[in-house]
């Protein structure tokens, strides 16, 4: 799977491909996490035994140990990144069966009971196909989204309301003009409106 998110279409069966964790940008900030985490922990074990002529100021109890607590949390960071990246975690796939009327959405997970977690939606309860910005901490991700109707059950009254569904993985990123061709496709294929922002 070489892009992020491609689709192949055959009569009343659409089915797009979506990318996982296995992405360079996430493999460049796992080396780049170990590497400040080996960093950390050879400078610490240089104050702590005294193997170099540091700054006489640098203490190996508040110096040393703070550093060696940074380097341990970058090891613990790049080894989750790591796990994330060996199992694929978000890859998937998108069914959308006009002549079944349902749309499954499916991802890899973690291993254990839900290794891939299943998403069935009604093709008649979809409401339209839009794009949106969801804010994060760092930037803006751009996805691709179903708004469709659906009944919640709260202290036993179903109430109607509507909630948008996330089709692509995050970090999905391709320009003004193919995401409008991506969701003008995908709203012509389903003839449901395409929601403004």
């Amino acid at each position: 799977m070489k892009q992020l998110y491609n689709s192949m279409l055959n009569g009343n069966v659409r089915i797009d491909l979506v990318a996982g964790t296995r992405r360079l940008s996430n493999y460049i900030f796992c080396l780049f996490l170990l590497g400040m985490g080996i960093g950390f922990l050879y400078v610490s074990l240089t104050i702590v035994l005294n193997l170099s002529n540091h700054n006489p100021e640098l203490r190996p109890i508040p110096h040393g140990l703070a550093l060696g607590f940074y380097g341990a949390v970058q090891f613990i960071l790049s080894y989750a990144l790591a796990q994330n990246i060996y199992f694929n975690v978000g890859q998937g796939i998108n069914i959308y069966n006009k002549s079944l009327g349902t749309i499954l959405l499916l991802r890899l997970n973690y291993p254990g009971n839900a290794r891939i977690t299943c998403s069935k939606v009604n093709v008649k309860d979809v409401i339209g196909v839009g794009c949106g910005d969801i804010k994060s901490t760092l930037n803006t991700d751009t996805t691709i989204y179903l708004r469709i109707n659906g009944t919640t059950n709260k202290w036993d009254e179903f109430i109607e309301e509507q909630r948008d569904v996330p089709i692509t993985p995050k970090g999905y990123t391709l320009s003004s003009f193919e995401l409008e061709k991506k969701v003008t496709d995908l709203a012509n294929f389903l003839n449901v409106p395409i929601i403004l922002p």
